[in-house]
């Protein structure tokens, strides 16, 4: 018989520029990994406002991963691209709370997230829950920015350090059975956009992997821009197109309707790369030499860069 169930873990303190880690359990297999970040900002001596940043809230989570015997990344992601990667997949826009600019107040923040091990975006998601007992040691790390992550240079005001009884909450689904039969990796790679060309080249790691999905997201001085990539192309074995000269616009405009989005969200594309949710209907790299994606790109006014979100899976 199955054994479902979930528990509440310790929490995760917040402590600017740091990056703090907690076990997790390794008794049975894990589906998923809910955080609920939640602190109060405490805002004084503020004579502009200045504005708020674009996902102010997530920006203070730098980075979250699950490692595995201290080497093994099995998830690893900032906090603005998994708001935006639980967007698409759960087909609605996860909570959040964001920041306001006000010269002097005492006000909360918060955004709740999930760590998908189970495999949501398949029709079987027994098929990848992570396997805990196979590790010697399993960690949760979350690194952390500052209060100042959140506005932009216009604003004079001085946020308080956020106290550290405010933080990281984690919420873990966990089952008994079935034993699954891939394993599940997300991880991300970056590459900076220094020049206009139809030939930008963005090598993707091959070998024992299918790729389920890549989020692409671009970026100029760090704000989202959409006006980045003009044309998509995904090809593996250096012949075969996945996608060929796929506009970014009618991409996100397919993402809208297909993930029933109240909106597009902006810099961002998400590329579902099953048939009908089906693993062995991946992109497989096991026998290519070559998998890339070469897209048509517009340099922007500062510094640019591509972000490629990674979805794959192994055979265990």
């Amino acid at each position: 018989m199955m054994r479902h169930n979930g528990r509440r873990l310790e929490l995760i303190p917040f402590e600017a520029d740091t990056t703090r880690s907690i076990p997790l359990p390794r008794d049975r297999l894990i589906k998923r990994i809910n955080l609920e970040f939640s602190a109060d900002v405490d805002v004084t001596n503020g004579g502009a406002a200045g504005a708020v940043l674009e996902d102010s809230t997530q920006r203070i989570i730098k980075q979250i991963e699950v490692v595995g015997d201290g080497v093994t990344t099995l998830f690893r992601i900032d906090g603005r691209g998994l708001y935006y990667k639980n967007k698409f997949e759960s087909f609605c826009p996860p909570y959040v709370l964001q920041a306001t600019a006000v010269t002097t107040a005492v006000y909360p923040i918060g955004v709740n997230l999930d760590i998908w091990f189970a495999n949501n975006i398949g029709i079987k998601p027994p098929d990848t829950y992570l396997p805990a007992p196979v590790f010697n040691t399993l960690e949760l790390r979350i690194t952390w920015g500052n209060g100042t992550d959140l506005f932009d240079a216009a604003y004079t005001g001085t946020v308080q350090s956020i106290s550290a009884a405010f933080g990281m909450r984690p919420v873990i689904y966990e089952t008994t059975q079935p034993t699954p039969q891939f394993m599940r990796f997300q991880d991300f790679i970056d590459q900076e956009v220094s020049a206009t060309t139809a030939d930008f080249i963005m090598d993707l790691p091959t070998g024992q992997r299918g790729y389920q999905a890549v989020m692409l997201r671009t970026l100029d001085e760090d704000l989202n821009d959409d006006a980045l990539i003009n044309f998509i192309n995904l090809i593996s074995g250096e012949k075969f197109n996945h996608y060929q000269q796929f506009p970014w616009l009618q991409m996100q405009r397919q993402n809208e309707k297909d993930f029933h989005l109240e909106a597009i969200p902006s810099g961002y594309v998400y590329l579902y790369l099953l048939e009908d949710g089906r693993i062995p209907s991946a992109l497989h790299t096991y026998d290519v030499n070559s998998c890339k994606f070469r897209l048509d790109v517009t340099a922007g006014a500062g510094t640019a860069y591509v972000r490629a979100y990674l979805d794959y899976v192994s055979k265990l």
